[in-house]
């Protein structure tokens, strides 16, 4: 089966996108998908154009969510019309791993779709008001751990936000603190224009390398040896739950961390950028530590939804 994907959210040049898009890649190919054709995020208004020279030589469309498909964005609503697109040339389209908020235009799309999975229960339930929707969590929850065992330290992980002012609270909180930093992706460079010194003094106390990204391993292995995780990304959360370190979360862009602390069975109330204070941190980190058994069930059971859903794809 030969497959098109779009929303290759690869060129974002974001640590957790790169690993869902890697298992993606992964387990179509166990599945007997062979991708030819990808479509970029930065692409993604181009999308129809693009996926209409390849329409004859393929059989399906994966369309990736992600974190994309939010507000009616043009993206977006790019992204949808060239599913519509490859739907009415008679390929199977499906929508997976999506996040899905305040789409009153984008909803019109979804009965172009032959199956659609949602990342989070929020969105799910939004889907479903329209078209039928499985809950299957995140891509990155596939990610195979490297193999060497990590040696727990005592220092913190503080990673940054796709909000700048609260990437830049979350660096001076790591600076406060000695810990490391290290962003998921190279949008934190924009947070450095015009502040030299906090580029420095990052560089300095928390072993932050400007102009570069950690390979995905390193970045794991970094959450694995931490104490516990400071984060206003979505996907560092993820990896923190998948790795058994304890994660201590600020609202991103979206209820996306809330809703998938919710999905967890966790306490969804986060703490401010403002008050990353030792107590506000430990309320999140205790409470997980109290829950491991029960997280690491939900794990088990999420990577098994996941390899069912490409079974699904190629059946």
């Amino acid at each position: 089966m030969r497959a098109i994907l779009i929303n290759d959210t690869r060129s974002d040049q974001h640590i957790g996108c790169q690993l869902v898009v890697e298992n993606t890649f992964k387990l179509s190919q166990l599945n007997g998908i062979e991708i030819t054709t990808s479509v970029t995020n930065a692409e993604a208004l181009d999308a129809s154009q693009l996926v209409s020279a390849q329409l004859t030589n393929n059989d399906l469309l994966l369309l990736n969510g992600e974190g994309t498909l939010h507000d009616d964005k043009p993206k977006a609503l790019a992204l949808l019309e060239a599913a519509k697109s490859a739907k009415e040339a008679g390929l199977r389209t499906i929508l997976y791993n999506a996040l899905w908020r305040n789409n009153s235009e984008a909803a019109n799309f979804l009965k172009y779709f032959d199956q659609i999975y949602c990342r989070d229960s929020k969105s799910a339930e939004l889907v479903s008001e329209h078209a039928p929707c499985v809950m299957v969590p995140d891509m990155i929850f596939a990610t195979d751990l490297p193999a060497d065992h990590q040696q727990k330290s005592q220092r913190l992980l503080v990673t940054d936000s796709v909000k700048k002012s609260i990437s830049r609270e979350l660096a001076r909180f790591a600076i406060r603190r000695a810990s490391l930093f290290s962003p998921m992706g190279m949008g934190f460079e924009r947070c450095l224009k015009s502040r030299p010194l906090l580029a420095w003094r990052l560089s300095k106390k928390c072993s932050f390398r400007r102009g570069e990204v950690d390979p995905p391993d390193e970045f794991i292995n970094k959450i694995r040896q931490a104490h516990g995780v400071v984060t206003g990304r979505f996907h560092t959360a993820c990896l923190a739950l998948l790795c058994g370190t304890p994660v201590a979360c600020v609202s991103s862009n979206t209820n996306k961390i809330e809703t998938l602390f919710q999905d967890f069975g966790l306490t969804s109330d986060l703490t401010s950028s403002s008050n990353l204070s030792k107590q506000a941190l430990e309320l999140q980190w205790s409470e997980q530590r109290m829950q491991r058994h029960s997280i690491d069930d939900q794990i088990s059971l999420i990577r098994k939804k996941i390899d069912s859903m490409f079974v699904s794809f190629s059946s």
